[in-house]
């Protein structure tokens, strides 16, 4: 990943997509021009997070972003599909119970994170993209290989032609999993490390994105614990706030 420092953000976006610059994304950090960068609304003043999305929506170029109340499951939401705009400024705003987005051209959509893995994919041909949030439920449900049968079904979009991302989130040193025999199907338990209680997600993501046929080498993993790192918000690190995958296609 490639640090950036911008009206008082620090952000970070995927070398994989440097070649593509109508493509504007970051994985936003938890440092904001005063304090805490919060981007959820839970638990926190509304108006305060609504002007920490605009200023990232202005820092990155792109519209006030489409963002959903994620529920931990494999709904995929088509901002083609819903009237434009779509950009929440309360709770009450929210479509609920997604945890994908896809959009094109003209549009921008964010998934917000704490431990929880955030996936940028991208159709450099058709300009198309999607945001995904999995957590260890999305992973069970395969959320990512939706996404990417999604694309080819909905937009023509060919798996070896997407390109793939997966941002900073909970890794094999911390993903203790205690209910994993009950919790995850049998197929994901060799993910397991070294007979102990802890999981590598990254790896299992890499796996589903070769076996929906995206190449492994489009794809880029951050590498990035979450709950090991001082950038971000984690969840298991105690943290209330979300940090945020953000992502929109410009015109030319």
């Amino acid at each position: 990943m490639i640090k950036h420092e911008k009206n008082g953000l620090a952000y970070y976006s995927f070398e994989i997509f440097q070649p593509y610059p109508r493509l504007k994304h970051a994985v936003w950090s938890r440092r904001g021009p005063r304090g805490d960068f919060n981007l959820a609304f839970s638990g926190a003043n509304g108006e305060e997070v609504a002007a920490n999305l605009a200023l990232a929506s202005q820092t990155l170029a792109v519209p006030y972003p489409a963002f959903v109340g994620q529920a931990h499951g494999a709904k995929i939401l088509d901002l083609a599909q819903i009237p434009a705009p779509y950009a929440p400024q309360s709770p009450a705003e929210t479509l609920q119970g997604y945890d994908a987005l896809v959009g094109g051209v003209g549009r921008s959509a964010l998934v917000k994170l704490a431990d929880c893995q955030g996936a940028l994919l991208l159709d450099p041909r058709l300009d198309v993209f999607a945001v995904i949030h999995s957590g260890w439920r999305g992973s069970a449900l395969n959320i990512i290989g939706r996404c990417v049968s999604y694309l080819h079904k909905a937009y023509g979009s060919e798996p070896q032609s997407l390109l793939a991302a997966i941002s900073p989130s909970l890794g094999p040193c911390c993903f203790e999993f205690k209910g994993w025999r009950e919790s995850l199907p049998p197929e994901l338990w060799r993910y397991r490390i070294n007979e102990r209680d802890y999981f590598d997600f990254w790896a299992l993501s890499l796996a589903q994105l070769r076996e929906a046929g995206v190449p492994p080498a489009r794809v880029e993993i951050a590498g990035v614990c979450s709950r090991c790192g001082a950038d971000f918000f984690s969840h298991r690190g105690g943290d209330l706030s979300r940090f945020g995958l953000m992502a929109g296609i410009i015109d030319d």
